[in-house]
C-alpha cells in the first residue's frame, strides 16, 4: 500500500467573538503545504453564515471587518462548510496547524464539527494525522534561539502578535484580520523561522512529540515554555513535574522552579487551593502567581532540556539553571507534596446549571450506538435531503438535529417545527449572555463613540441586523 506523503495544513478563522462555544466560525481559510513549507493546490476560504441566535461580538467585527450580512450572504451553509474543513483534514498523514491555534481555532472547529455531527476529534489522530501550533514554537525560538528574527517589545516583553511580528520582520499582509491573509502571513512566519534555525524548526514540528515524552518521563528539571510565565521572563521558566493533573488525564502539574517554593513547601491543600484558585478580583496588592503550571500534553506543549538554556538564554529569561537544579533537589526533599497539591487541584463538586445542547460537547463522547445514527445523517445532508428522528440514544443528540435540520432546510420545516424553531431563537436571542436588548444598546453607545466611517459602517450593519432579528422573532 502506497504511504501517504506528509503535508501540512495551515488554517485560521476569523470568529464572531472569542468564547468557543457561544461564538461562531465567521470565515475560513487554509492552504496545504509540502515540508518544505511550498503551497500545494488552490487555497480554501469561505465565509460560515450565522445562525440567528448567535449575536456576534462588537469589538471582533471591528478588528475582522466581518459583518452578519457578508456572511449571511454566503451559499454554504455552516454544515457544508464544515464538510469542506472535515474533507481538508482527514487527508492522511496530514498535521493541521495555525497560529494560537490549539487554544483558539481548534475548539471552534472541534465544536462545529460537534454541532454538525462530525466527530469532533478523530482528525487530529487518525490515519497518521497530528495537531501542531507555531506560536508556543515562536515563543521558544523567541526565548532559547532568537537569532534571526526581529522580536518586536514593549513595555512588558516582547509581543507575540502575528500582526507585531509582521511588521517587524518585513512580512506585508494583504488583508490582516481576513482569514487568507493571516494564514498567508502564518506561512510566512514559519518560513522564516525555519530558514533562521532550522535545528529548533526541527524539534519543535518533527520530533517534538518523541523528544518531549522522553524528556518528562526523566523527571528531573526542563524547560518549559508557556504564556503562563509572563512575557518579561520571554514565557520561559525551568520547570518540573509536580503530579498529574486530577481528572485530566493528558495533563501534568508542573513547578516554576525560578519562582518562591515556600507556599509549595509548607502550605496545606487548602491554602495552596486559595493561592493559587485566587480570583483575580480578590487578589492582594503585591500578590504574586504561585509558582505553578498546566502542561497539557495533548495541545503541542514546548519543553527542551535544561541545557538548552544557555548564558544568554538565562539572562534573557532571568533565570538560572544551578537554581533550578537547587530547588528541583528542595521539592525533592518533600515527600508528601505530590498528595498535597493532587488535593489542591482536586475539581471539588459543583451543581451544573442547565445547558443548550450545543454547550456540552465535552460532556462525554458519542456513544458508539449512534455512530451509524450520525453517518446517516450526514449522508441525507449530503444528498440535500431532510432526515427524521433517528433514535439516538445521547440525549445531547436530538437537540442538536433538530438546529441542524433547521438551518439546513428552513423552507421544508413543518409548521410545528418552524414554530419550535423560533421559540428556540427568542429563547436565546432574550436570555442570551447578552441579550438582543443588551446586545442593541451597547452596539448604539458604540456607534455614538466611533472614531471613522468604517467603524460607523460596521457598527450601523451591526444594529440593522439586531433590529431584524427582534421583528421577526421578539416582537410581541
Amino acid at each position: 500500500m502506497r504511504r501517504s506523503v506528509p503535508t501540512f495544513y495551515w488554517y485560521d478563522l476569523e470568529t464572531s467573538g472569542t468564547h468557543r462555544v457561544r461564538d461562531r466560525i465567521m470565515q475560513f481559510a487554509g492552504v496545504r503545504t509540502n515540508h518544505d513549507l511550498e503551497e500545494l493546490g488552490e487555497p480554501v476560504e469561505t465565509f460560515v453564515p450565522l445562525p440567528a441566535e448567535v449575536l456576534p461580538n462588537a469589538e471582533s467585527c471591528l478588528i475582522t471587518g466581518l459583518t452578519p450580512q457578508q456572511v449571511n450572504a454566503s451559499t454554504r451553509s455552516e454544515w457544508q462548510v464544515m464538510s469542506t474543513i472535515q474533507r481538508e483534514f482527514s487527508v492522511p498523514s496530514t498535521t493541521i496547524i495555525g497560529f494560537n491555534s490549539i487554544r483558539f481555532d481548534d475548539e471552534f472547529v472541534r465544536h462545529a464539527f460537534y454541532r454538525n455531527f462530525f466527530d469532533p476529534y478523530s482528525w487530529a489522530y487518525e490515519n497518521g494525522n497530528s495537531r501542531a501550533d507555531l506560536f508556543p514554537l515562536v515563543m521558544m525560538c523567541a526565548a532559547l534561539r532568537p537569532d534571526g528574527i526581529e522580536w518586536p517589545t514593549d513595555g512588558s516583553g516582547p509581543t507575540f502578535r502575528q500582526d507585531d511580528l509582521c511588521r517587524a520582520n518585513g512580512i506585508v499582509q494583504s488583508r490582516a484580520h481576513t482569514a487568507l491573509s493571516d494564514v498567508r502571513s502564518t506561512l510566512e512566519i514559519a518560513r522564516r523561522l525555519r530558514a533562521a534555525q532550522p535545528r529548533l524548526w526541527q524539534y519543535g514540528v518533527t520530533d517534538r512529540e518523541r523528544s518531549a515524552t522522553d524528556l518528562l518521563e526523566k523527571e528531573e528539571p526542563f524547560v518549559h515554555i508557556s504564556p503562563t510565565y509572563g512575557r518579561e521572563r520571554w514565557c520561559a521558566a525551568p520547570a518540573a513535574v509536580l503530579a498529574p493533573y486530577p481528572d485530566r488525564k493528558k495533563s501534568l502539574i508542573v513547578c516554576d522552579l525560578s519562582g518562591s517554593l515556600e507556599l509549595l513547601l509548607e502550605g496545606t491543600p487548602s491554602e495552596l487551593r486559595a493561592e493559587i484558585f485566587c480570583p483575580k478580583n480578590e487578589r492582594p496588592e503585591g500578590w504574586k502567581r504561585p509558582p505553578v503550571a498546566e502542561l497539557r500534553l495533548n495541545a503541542f506543549p514546548m519543553v527542551a532540556p535544561l541545557a538548552t538554556l544557555d548564558d544568554a538564554a538565562e539572562r534573557r529569561t532571568g533565570t538560572s539553571k544551578a537554581e533550578a537544579r537547587d530547588a528541583f533537589k528542595r521539592l525533592q526533599s518533600m515527600h508528601d507534596l505530590k498528595a498535597r497539591v493532587v488535593e489542591a487541584f482536586s475539581p471539588i463538586p459543583q451543581n451544573t446549571p442547565d445547558r443548550m445542547e450545543e454547550e456540552r460537547l465535552y460532556d462525554g463522547f458519542i456513544p458508539n450506538a449512534d455512530k451509524p445514527l450520525l453517518t446517516k445523517a450526514r449522508t441525507a445532508l449530503a444528498r440535500r435531503q431532510v432526515f427524521g428522528s433517528l433514535g439516538f440514544t445521547d440525549d445531547r443528540l436530538p437537540g442538536l438535529a433538530k438546529r441542524l435540520r433547521a438551518r439546513e432546510f428552513p423552507d421544508l420545516l413543518t409548521e410545528a417545527q418552524r414554530t419550535e424553531h423560533a421559540s428556540f431563537v427568542r429563547s436565546r436571542l432574550m436570555q442570551g449572555e447578552p441579550s438582543i436588548e443588551e446586545h442593541l444598546t451597547d452596539l448604539r453607545k458604540k456607534l455614538r463613540q466611533a472614531e471613522n466611517e468604517q467603524q460607523c459602517a460596521i457598527l450601523q450593519s451591526l444594529i440593522e441586523h439586531d433590529e431584524l432579528l427582534l421583528a421577526e422573532y421578539c416582537a410581541s
